[in-house]
Order: C-alpha cells, then sequence, then structure tokens
C-alpha cells in the first residue's frame, strides 16, 4: 500500500476488518491516534511537519533526542574502540611473550608503562 492511500474497502473481508478495528480499540492504538490528531488541531500555529509532530505525540523521539542519542553513541563507540585497541595491545605483547620465551615481567613493565601513560 502507498503512503497516502485509501482502503479499498471492496477487497477486504468485512469481518477480519471489524475484528482488526476491534483489536486496535483494545490495544489502544485509536484513542492515542485520535489524542495525537486532537493535539494538531488544537497546535497553533500548524507545525510544518505534521508527521513528525504526530510521531512526537505518539512516543517518537524528537530530532534533537535522537542527536543527543547518536553523539552519547559516538562517544561510547569511541570509548570502546579505544579500550579494544589497548587489550589488542596488551595480546600483542603477551603472545610475544610467549613465542619469544620471554620473562612476565616484561609484560609487567610495558602494562605499567601504559598505565602512566594515562
Amino acid at each position: 500500500m502507498e503512503n497516502n492511500s485509501v482502503v479499498d474497502r471492496k477487497n477486504v473481508n468485512l469481518d477480519d476488518w471489524a475484528a482488526f478495528e476491534l483489536y486496535l480499540e483494545r490495544k489502544g492504538v485509536v484513542s492515542a491516534i485520535t489524542n495525537a490528531l486532537y493535539c494538531l488541531f488544537n497546535e497553533n500555529p500548524l507545525p510544518k511537519n505534521v508527521n513528525q509532530f504526530i510521531y512526537c505525540i505518539l512516543g517518537g523521539d524528537t530530532e534533537r533526542e535522537m542527536k543527543r542519542q547518536l553523539k552519547k553513541l559516538r562517544r561510547k563507540i569511541e570509548t570502546v574502540s579505544r579500550e579494544i585497541e589497548t587489550v589488542t595491545d596488551e595480546i600483542e605483547h603477551l603472545l610475544l611473550i610467549r613465542d619469544n620465551g620471554l620473562k612476565f615481567s616484561v609484560y609487567k613493565d610495558f602494562v605499567d608503562r601504559k598505565c602512566s601513560e594515562k
């Protein structure tokens, strides 16, 4: 079905349609949409982006909130990337110690040096 299209009721089983309407009413969908449309009706001036307005009324995030969440997630990605880099370095050094028969104190010195750099 395309956006802004009207349901062709000729091709819909009326019993199925009635059951679907009842389902929407029981789940509160009809009330939520009615409330959103009522809020839109009372909005002055009318919003430029009606879909965004209704989406927000129905509980969706605003564009500002989504940008804030995106910024927070990007910071988390940076933090996790740094942690992965640190762990990768530690693994590489442990493999060097294992493969070359070096003493564990070499690794401990490396970790101590890394900690002091932070």
